[in-house]
């Protein structure tokens, strides 16, 4: 079955966190992009990312993923609207990525709650201000220091692991099995011999 994912990029994205899992995923299916305003989407490098889906024409279930980069997601953080948009994703049993700052927008949402997931809002990774801004965010959720976690059909990583990251996602849409991820991993981390 080809697999659909959507990835959220939004003002203050970095998307190379997410690029990794894109090109694991397109191999299998096709990639929608969508920005909350339905604008190109101009990364921290200059390039910019053109939206392949408007917002407000999404419809969530004819999806099988969700992707939400990290950056500085202050401008969808108090957006409801993005909020419901994740509930439903989770609702229809969507598998959500989110990676670095992307687990913050996650957790905003609520969907965190019970679930085993990483994040870098510690003390050992972020400045006090930013532990003490974010804390209320991670109550119920279950945090696992690692470079990613799956659980409940929601993986979250650490910025530095968007290779695991891509792998992860790829193996929850049942797209490699442990081996071959085991195998792509190897690769990436050791290089080719």
């Amino acid at each position: 079955m080809t697999k659909r994912t959507l990835v959220l990029l939004y003002p203050g994205a970095i998307s190379y966190e997410v690029m990794y899992a894109i090109e694991c995923l397109g191999a299998y299916g096709k990639i929608d992009i969508t920005t909350p305003e339905n604008h190109n989407h101009t990364d921290s490098s200059g390039l910019r990312i053109c939206p392949t889906v408007n917002f407000e024409d999404v419809c969530i279930t004819d999806y099988q993923a969700l992707l939400i980069p990290g950056g500085n997601p202050d401008s969808i953080m108090g957006s409801d609207q993005i909020a419901s948009f994740i509930q439903k994703a989770h609702e229809s049993s969507l598998v959500i990525g989110g990676i670095c700052a992307g687990v913050l927008v996650l957790a905003r949402a609520g969907i965190l709650k019970g679930v085993k997931i990483t994040h870098n809002y510690t003390e050992k990774y972020a400045p006090e201000s930013s532990v003490q801004l974010t804390r209320p965010y991670w109550e119920g959720a279950i945090y696992e220091e690692s470079l990613v976690q799956v659980d409940k059909r929601i993986v979250t990583a650490m910025p530095n692991g968007y290779v695991d990251f891509g792998l992860a996602v790829a193996e929850a849409l049942e797209l490699l099995d442990r081996k071959q991820k085991q195998f792509i991993l190897s690769y990436h981390k050791q290089g080719a011999h």
